[in-house]
C-alpha cells in the first residue's frame, strides 16, 4: 500500500530541474502563451485519455511500467486507474482523495493535510488554466519547435523535502499536456505519456465516487 501510493503521489507532485533543459529556450512571449493556454484550457470541461507511467530508479537497471487510464471532470474531479501491471485506482473528488487497492478503500481529506493539498491543487489547476496563480511553485517557461514545458519548483520547505521539480509538457498545436515528468532528489524520475486525448466528451459523476 505505501508503495503504491508512494507512486502515486509522485505522479502528482513532481520536481524539478533547476538547470535549462536541453533543446529548450525561454519562451519568447510567456504573456501571449499563458493567454492561449489559459484560454484553451478553461474551454475544456473532461479529458479522458490513456496514459504510461516510466519510473526510473538508480536502484534497478530497467525502468517500472505501469499504464492506466485517466480522466478528468471540470470541477475538481480527476480519476487515475492504474491496469497494468496492477489494479489500482486514485481519485480527486472536490477536497477529498480515494485510494482503492483491491477490495479496500482510504479516503484522505487534502485540506487539512498540507501534501495532499498542494497534490490535489497543482493537478487541477494545470488542467483547469489556474496553474500561473499558484503561490505554492516558482514557474518558469520554455519551448521549442514543438513543444512549450512549465517547470514549477516548490516553495514550501515541508514540500520540498520530498521533491524537487515537475515538468510538464504542452503540445504547441493543441496547448494539451502531453507529457509530466517527476525528478527526485536522489536523481530518480517518473515520465507519465498521455495518449488518445479525448476533450469534452461524457464523463459521469459515478466514474469519481469509489466503493
Amino acid at each position: 500500500m505505501k508503495n503504491k501510493l508512494a507512486m502515486i503521489i509522485l505522479f502528482l507532485s513532481s520536481q524539478f530541474c533547476i538547470a535549462q533543459p536541453t533543446s529548450f529556450k525561454p519562451v519568447k512571449d510567456k504573456t501571449a502563451f499563458l493567454e492561449k493556454f489559459n484560454q484553451t484550457t478553461k474551454t475544456i470541461t473532461s479529458i479522458k485519455s490513456n496514459f504510461v507511467q516510466e519510473k526510473h530508479l538508480s536502484a534497478l537497471e530497467d525502468k517500472i511500467i505501469s499504464k492506466g487510464i485517466f480522466r478528468y471532470k471540470k470541477d475538481n474531479k480527476v480519476r487515475l486507474e492504474y491496469t497494468t501491471p496492477f489494479s489500482y485506482i486514485m481519485v480527486l473528488n472536490n477536497g477529498k482523495m480515494y485510494i482503492k487497492d483491491g477490495s479496500k478503500v482510504n479516503k484522505f481529506d487534502t485540506r487539512s493535510n498540507k501534501m495532499f493539498r498542494q497534490i490535489n491543487d497543482m493537478l487541477v489547476n494545470t488542467l483547469n488554466g489556474n496553474l500561473v496563480n499558484s503561490k505554492d511553485y516558482s514557474i518558469t517557461y520554455y519551448e521549442n519547435d514543438l513543444i512549450y514545458l512549465i517547470e514549477l519548483k516548490p516553495l514550501d520547505m515541508a514540500v520540498q523535502e520530498m521533491m524537487d521539480n515537475i515538468k510538464i509538457y504542452v503540445d504547441k498545436k493543441k496547448l494539451t499536456v502531453n507529457k509530466i515528468e517527476i525528478i527526485e532528489k536522489s536523481g530518480d524520475y517518473t515520465l507519465i505519456s498521455f495518449s488518445d486525448i479525448q476533450q469534452n466528451t461524457e464523463i459521469k459523476d459515478e466514474e469519481f465516487v469509489v466503493k
